[in-house]
């Protein structure tokens, strides 16, 4: 695909996602993907060019791990890289895991992960459809270390460039990947590139 075929692409997803201001709090330009989501060939572009970011960081995995709820619509991307898919989710959804609490933008959370899901020592993918302070990424690291495996990097369809990185993520060594990057204080849809 030439630079210019890219773009229009990139241009494409872009339009199909809907800016909700003030949501879910005052001063927070929600970037809602569920448009995207209605139009199969579009996402399916969205997933080739998720799947190309990958390929092109060079990062090795053998799982992809998604967060509830939105991460799980990137389960796709484990099919095209031939790995496994794990669920990170909210507590009480699954029987056998650990629990990691963290605060984010709106309070505290929690996500859970099943002990034995994964093979002591695999290589773990994060997945996200939007990437803010990288609060939920820093859960997602520690709840795969509990379980004696390894994150090698996350990504998200979309970043929110301009917040203030999560404090305990700072210094952490991992790449954090994106397709689409916008300014988290504005409702343009204009990208940042």
């Amino acid at each position: 695909m030439s630079q210019e075929d890219e773009k229009t692409v990139l241009d494409a997803i872009s339009s199909s996602i809907d800016i909700v201001k003030d949501f879910p709090k005052e001063g927070i330009y929600f970037r809602n993907i569920s448009p995207l989501l209605t139009n199969h060939n579009l996402f399916q572009e969205t997933l080739k060019m998720m799947a190309k970011c990958i390929v092109n960081s060079g990062l090795e995995f053998d799982y992809i791990a998604g967060m509830e709820s939105r991460g799980f619509l990137f389960i796709q991307l484990a099919n095209m890289f031939k790995c496994g898919f794990v669920m990170l989710r909210k507590p009480k959804k699954l029987p056998n895991v650990v629990t990691f609490t963290y605060e984010k933008e709106y309070g505290s959370d929690s996500l859970t992960i099943e002990k034995n899901v994964m093979r002591k020592g695999s290589r773990v993918l994060i997945v996200d459809d939007l990437i803010a302070t990288c609060g939920t990424i820093y859960a997602a690291m520690n709840l795969v270390k509990m379980v004696e495996c390894d994150v090698v990097g996350a990504i998200g369809l979309i970043e929110l460039d301009g917040l203030p990185i999560y404090e305990p993520f700072r210094g952490c060594d991992m790449p954090v990947l994106s397709v689409l990057k916008y300014p988290f204080d504005s409702d343009s849809p204009e990208r940042v590139i």
